[in-house]
């Protein structure tokens, strides 16, 4: 049986932070000398290490050794992780605030995502495939994001795939919004519904959604915001235009539980 800590509570972080500082310089030092043995072989030296699992740390010290990784591929299972609930909004919700607690530690971010058939939560009242298109979209309005993984790929069918190249052909449409732009905070609705933007110079994308649902059944999403600047709001999917009505905007979410628009792109 693990024993309570009783000891002084201020050593026990500083332990935990030195823990943390000697995995970031092994990993460095790991790193230093693959890169020294590629050159010596005359193969390229780019050499790019990734962290699936963050870990706490108090002191900055401890996480200047963070640098040592060049992406954040954390494990975001939509369900295995219990606390997700098989929701993708809290998959979104949980990628936002993870990068605003790094702040300027933060490594760009290539989240590892799954497949929503094979590990489908009882909690969660959404089409398994569809899942897989939501979650990616939810991942490209993140802070920091830099594309995504997909583990395990032996659980990835065709229907997977369908939506994962409904989100691929958006997220390759807005690449330079989703790589380059500034989150704003998000617009939390309720437990099922969010709304997302991230804007570039005077562009942006807003994602809509209302996932406690995945039948015919239409919701509305009313929401307000002074960042928009009572921007038209336009479906990237359908080409449906979205205005405020007296500062509000109502999005109608019926077969389609998450909605992507753009505003002031030139060209649609």
């Amino acid at each position: 049986m693990k024993e309570k800590w009783v000891g002084n509570d201020e050593y026990r972080t500083l332990w935990k932070d030195f823990s943390l500082w000697h995995y970031g310089k092994t990993v460095q030092d790991m790193k230093d000398e693959l890169i020294q043995y590629a050159m010596s072989k005359g193969l390229n030296k780019n050499i790019y290490l990734g962290i699936s699992s963050w870990l706490q740390f108090t002191n900055s010290f401890a996480a200047e050794t963070l640098k040592a990784f060049d992406f954040d591929i954390r494990q975001t299972y939509i369900n295995w992780i219990s606390y997700l609930d098989g929701s993708p909004k809290l998959i979104g919700d949980t990628l936002y605030r993870s990068q605003e607690k790094l702040g300027v530690y933060a490594r760009p971010l290539i989240p590892t995502l799954s497949p929503g058939l094979t590990y489908m939560h009882p909690a969660c009242a959404l089409d398994p495939y569809a899942q897989m298109k939501y979650q990616i979209l939810e991942a490209m309005m993140a802070p920091n994001f830099s594309g995504y993984l997909m583990y395990a790929g032996k659980d990835i069918d065709v229907g997977d795939m369908k939506y994962m190249a409904e989100a691929n052909i958006l997220l390759q449409r807005f690449e330079e919004i989703a790589l380059k732009g500034k989150v704003l905070k998000p617009i939390i609705i309720n437990k099922w519904s969010v709304v997302r933007v991230k804007e570039l110079n005077e562009r942006g994308i807003v994602l809509v959604s209302d996932y406690s649902t995945y039948g015919l059944e239409e919701k509305t999403v009313q929401f307000s915001s002074s960042n928009l600047s009572e921007k038209t709001l336009i479906d990237a999917e359908t080409g449906e235009e979205v205005k405020p009505i007296n500062g509000t905007y109502e999005v109608r979410i019926s077969d389609e539980r998450a909605r992507l628009f753009y505003f002031a792109l030139e060209g649609g």
